[in-house]
């Protein structure tokens, strides 16, 4: 007999119309809490930005090796897109110069990216409006690996459940 109380039921949004068959996964979201002022000096701050961002880099690099494995060309230069906003020098040196200014550099990159995201979606263009959501990744991306946090988690869910979307 079917009961609903036997059954946990979970929310969320459609990825995309119609019915999917496989593994479904649900993503944890992380909150991170971000510090104000980085205990030691600007240098040892700058050096811990520097080491992150470079780890940054890598982590898109292998994600877009991997997506040009398994997508269409144009999915996976998306990940070529972050990789070359992570190494855009404006976006680079406003975070240093926050960093400068005694921020914790997650701090810095959390303030650089909510001023190029005000950039981004204040502009008449849906293409540039859509960069917003890539420099929230990277800038996302960036702030975890500062602060050391583990990757946002996709949990799979019992093969023995039954889905409805």
């Amino acid at each position: 007999m079917f009961r609903l109380g036997d059954y946990k039921v979970l929310r969320g949004q459609n990825a995309s119309q119609g019915i999917g068959i496989g593994t479904a996964y649900l993503y944890e979201e992380i909150h991170i809490e971000i510090p104000e002022e980085f205990v030691g000096s600007p240098d040892d701050a700058l050096s811990r930005f520097q080491k992150s961002h470079e780890q940054a880099i890598k982590e898109v690099d292998a994600i877009y090796e991997k997506a040009k494995e398994n997508l269409t060309q144009e999915e996976a230069d998306i990940f070529g897109a972050h990789k070359m906003m992570l190494e855009d020098i404006e976006y680079v040196e406003a975070i240093e110069n926050k960093i400068k200014e005694h921020l914790h550099p997650a701090k810095a990159v959390e303030e650089v990216k909510q001023y190029f995201m005000g950039i981004f979606q204040a502009l008449d263009n849906d293409y540039f409006r859509e960069r917003a959501l890539d420099v929230t990744d990277i800038s996302d991306r960036l702030i975890r690996i500062i602060l050391d946090v583990k990757e946002k988690r996709f949990i799979s869910l019992t093969t023995s459940s039954h889905y409805s979307c």
